[in-house]
């Protein structure tokens, strides 16, 4: 018994790392990627290999493929997730720094406290409006920052992209026990592949093959280290962890982000966007201790 739970312990433990690390630096990746690649159609291929290479291993190991009805299932939070959530970010650093994006994604716990209430009329504890509160002020913040008023392409998206991901994680966390684990991750890349790549075609994005060696591997990057490995360890510890230790990595995530970006793509972060971040940070930090202090679930 003590040795299972030394091994929990040390998954858990190995997992976070994971998260906090490379989806701290994915951030930077993206940046790189949508100078030369359409953002939809780059993320359309990112997460639709990531699932193709995922769904083979698992055929290897013979897990059983869902029924038509579970696969239906995994749209919706496809859509929100991948499309939604991760599409528009790529949307948005076309513009905007990938650690501004980075601290916007950061308040993805806070619109999770106030869909839940809305949804499951169970509203946040004083705790929880505390870090809202404190969230609101940084969105505001982001706002009046110079990247995203030269732009509102820029603003727009990065206020969608965590909204988006924390209904699609909601939604996907009610039918994950219906679908096995690694099968759910598949199925919700899959989704948001062919989604992320029909939006683009549509829109007007159109496939490119002639892009630089860095562009190479930093979607390569992205499709082993962000979606297999980051997205798969977020899902391990969305199963065997509590929500506020698995959304941990949305305060972490942008510090590793900004670090990288100044650091190794050049970027800059105004007074107002520093302010911002550490408004998010403060703002997260109270809906975790509301987690830890009343219980909850998002």
């Amino acid at each position: 018994m003590m040795r299972n739970a030394k091994t929990l312990g040390f998954l858990i433990a190995l997992n976070l790392l994971v998260v906090y690390l490379i989806w701290g630096s994915t951030y930077l990746a993206i940046k790189l990627c949508v100078k030369e690649l359409d953002p939809l159609i780059m993320c359309g291929i990112r997460f639709l290999l990531a699932g193709i290479i995922l769904v083979i291993f698992l055929f290897i190991k013979k897990e059983k493929f869902p029924a038509k009805k579970q696969v239906a299932y995994a749209f919706l939070p496809s859509a929100f997730m991948m499309l939604g959530g991760t599409g528009a970010v790529a949307i948005a650093e076309q513009w905007v720094s990938s650690g501004l994006a980075a601290v916007a994604i950061a308040m993805t716990p806070l619109w999770a406290c106030l869909i839940t209430g809305l949804l499951k009329k169970k509203w946040p504890n004083y705790w929880e409006w505390i870090g809202i509160s404190v969230g609101i002020i940084g969105i505001g913040l982001l706002n009046s920052d110079g990247q995203l008023r030269a732009t509102f392409g820029g603003a727009f998206f990065l206020l969608l992209a965590p909204l988006c991901w924390a209904i699609g994680s909601i939604m996907l966390k009610n039918i994950e026990a219906s679908i096995s684990g690694m099968m759910s991750n598949a199925l919700t890349m899959l989704w948001g592949g062919l989604l992320c790549l029909l939006v683009g075609l549509i829109s007007g994005e159109r496939f490119s093959v002639n892009f630089s060696i860095e562009t190479f591997f930093s979607l390569w990057y992205l499709i082993v280290f962000g979606s297999l490995i980051g997205f798969s360890s977020y899902m391990y510890l969305f199963r065997n962890t509590r929500p506020a230790l698995a959304t941990s990595y949305s305060y972490v995530n942008p510090v590793i982000a900004v670090l990288l970006g100044l650091f190794l793509g050049n970027e800059t972060m105004s007074l107002v966007g520093w302010f911002a971040l550490s408004m998010a940070v403060i703002g997260v930090f109270f809906v975790i201790k509301g987690q830890n202090e009343f219980g909850g679930d998002y």
